[in-house]
């Protein structure tokens, strides 16, 4: 693991630990917006059926698992499930919303990609591997999900859930729109003031080693490169189909959002092209 990477990780888990899981779902919009999540489990579903076809109980890769919510989805379906995240806090939340639930779970505490490298060389291999709300926290994506496709099986999918557009391919009006829907948000936070001077410094370029900017890594590095993730899944033969959405933090704003039509975030399905 790189120095940044490092950083970062070391950033997701002192923040995470934290927060307790209401503290969490608070900032959470897909798993805190019915139809975020309504659209989550649509698409969960529908992959999860395809591979049902082929194996009876599918193996599932859930990284960046946090406090449980995705890797419940896939345990109440019948998978067998690896839960990774980087936070011990949020794995025992993870734990107690699981336990009890049907399927098969594991749970590794560890970076992502460090956790893939022992489970690769374990001989594991995955059906499904899933990212939700991850990818964003990641310096390096695109080496993630490179790892990540290496570990899939035969019948392997990706699914990735919740990770901002690349600012810049936004247009305007949709960046001003999602930025006051933030900030409306922002302003009912318990942290104005630090969150205030942290939204001033990045706009000055002025990106700090500390907790805040690599936790929020998508804000440092202009949010996710979602054309990149295709053209790098192409690469590796796979074919991936983009579901662009709105998300944000507000109800009232997501709601407008969402009737408007807007898309500020995206989310990636893929399989290998000759399973098509």
């Amino acid at each position: 693991m790189g120095e940044t990477e490092g950083r970062a990780a070391r950033a997701n888990s002192l923040s995470y630990d934290s927060l307790s899981r209401n503290e969490y779902v608070l900032g959470a919009p897909h798993i805190r917006h019915p139809h975020l999540q309504r659209m989550y489990d649509g698409l969960a579903a529908k992959t999860f059926e395809t591979i049902q076809k082929v194996v009876p109980i599918p193996r599932i890769l859930d990284l960046g698992a946090g406090e449980g919510s995705v890797t419940a989805t896939y345990l109440n379906l019948g998978a067998s499930v690896t839960a990774v995240d980087i936070s011990a806090g949020r794995l025992k939340q993870l734990s107690h919303r699981c336990a009890g639930l049907p399927g098969q779970l594991e749970i590794v505490c560890g970076e992502a990609v460090e956790a893939i490298d022992t489970l690769t060389r374990e001989s594991k291999q995955y059906d499904l591997v899933v990212a939700t709300a991850f990818l964003h926290h990641v310096p390096d994506y695109e080496y993630l999900l490179r790892r990540a496709v290496g570990i899939l099986s035969a019948n392997g999918q990706i699914l990735t859930f919740e990770d901002p557009l690349r600012y810049d391919l936004l247009s305007l009006p949709v960046r001003l729109f999602s930025g006051v829907a933030y900030c409306s948000w922002r302003l009912l936070q318990r942290d104005l003031v630090a969150g205030t001077w942290r939204f001033v410094r990045r706009q000055m370029g002025n990106y700090v080693d500390a907790s805040p900017d690599n936790v929020e890594y998508h804000v440092v590095r202009n949010g996710v490169d979602q054309d990149a993730i295709c053209r790098l899944l192409d690469e590796l033969g796979m074919d991936s189909h983009l579901v662009r959405y709105f998300s944000t933090q507000a109800p009232f704003w997501e709601t407008i959002g969402r009737h408007l039509g807007v898309a500020n975030t995206f989310g990636v399905v893929a399989k290998w092209k000759d399973k098509l």
